[in-house]
């Protein structure tokens, strides 16, 4: 069996499946040409945007010089400073016809104290949070999957540590709304297909 990929055109849209391939060739030889049945088998039937959209949520409320940030979050990190481009909240859209299911990665400097997590709503008006501390040692991003509820930190299961674990989904033609919750220095970035 040979892993493929296949890409599905669409009007202006592309999406793609993964599979495998078995191919059968037929007892019978032709000189110069042979025949064959290709069997494509796709274990998840869905169709994947080849379109990544992908962002990051950081603490608002970030200054550059003294005084508290607002709002502010304890404990308060005096050199906090936004990123270029970064923001509290995001909104991410599904344009297609089944549930999509966001990948998240928590990030939060090593000695920080607190955690980091995400509050959010979707279109059909389910809310939630999703949060967790910093592993102990973090250099790495904690990398969340929510279509399987599971959260892996240098590729070993980390899901039980989390402090809240109401998985996020976005429904179809829908939106799912996410805004940063936890620690001044975190943050949470986002991955949609």
């Amino acid at each position: 069996r040979a892993r493929v990929r296949l890409t599905v055109h669409e009007g202006s849209d592309a999406r793609y499946v993964t599979g495998y391939v078995t191919p059968a060739w037929s007892d019978v030889w032709t000189r110069g040409a042979d025949t064959c049945t290709l069997t494509v088998v796709c274990p998840d039937p869905l169709k994947y945007s080849v379109d990544v959209s992908q962002g990051e949520l950081e603490p608002g409320g970030a200054y550059s010089g003294g005084g508290l940030p607002y709002p502010a979050a304890y404990p308060v990190d005096y050199r906090e400073t936004l990123a270029a481009g970064a923001t509290m909240h995001a909104t991410l859209r599904n344009r297609g016809n089944h549930r999509a299911y966001p990948r998240l990665l928590f990030s939060l400097p090593n000695g920080s104290g607190g955690s980091v997590g995400v509050r959010w709503s979707s279109g059909d008006g389910s809310t939630g949070l999703v949060s967790c501390p910093p592993p102990a040692h973090g250099s790495q991003p904690v990398d969340v999957d929510t279509r399987r509820g599971t959260a892996t930190y240098g590729g070993l299961d980390v899901t039980s540590g989390f402090e809240s674990r109401q998985w996020p989904s976005i429904p179809p033609g829908s939106t799912l709304s996410l805004v940063y919750e936890g620690a001044a220095g975190g943050a949470v970035g986002w991955q949609t297909q």
